[in-house]
C-alpha cells in the first residue's frame, strides 16, 4: 500500500521490502497463527479461531484494486 501510495504522489519507487511471515512471528510469542489464501475461508478462519481461545493471528490476502477510486478519485470530488 505504500508503494501504491507513493507512486500515486508522483514519488519514486526505490526500495522493496518483503512482508514478514507474521504466522510465523505470532507462534514465535505464543500466539496461534493461521493464513487464509481467498475471502470464502475467512470466515470459517475467524470461526476456528473463536472457538480456539487464546491470542490468534490471522494473515489474509488484501485487494487494492479500489485504491485509486476510493483514495484518489472519490476523495478529490469531496
Amino acid at each position: 500500500m505504500i508503494r501504491w501510495k507513493q507512486e500515486v504522489d508522483g514519488f519514486r519507487f526505490w526500495a522493496r521490502l518483503r512482508q514478514p511471515d507474521f504466522v510465523a512471528y505470532a507462534r514465535s510469542y505464543g500466539a496461534k497463527g493461521s493464513r487464509v489464501d481467498n475471502a470464502a475461508e475467512f470466515k470459517t478462519m475467524l470461526e476456528a479461531a473463536f472457538r480456539d481461545g487464546g491470542v490468534h493471528l490471522v494473515v489474509a490476502p488484501i485487494d487494492y484494486s479500489e485504491n485509486m477510486r476510493v483514495l484518489v478519485h472519490d476523495l478529490h470530488s469531496v
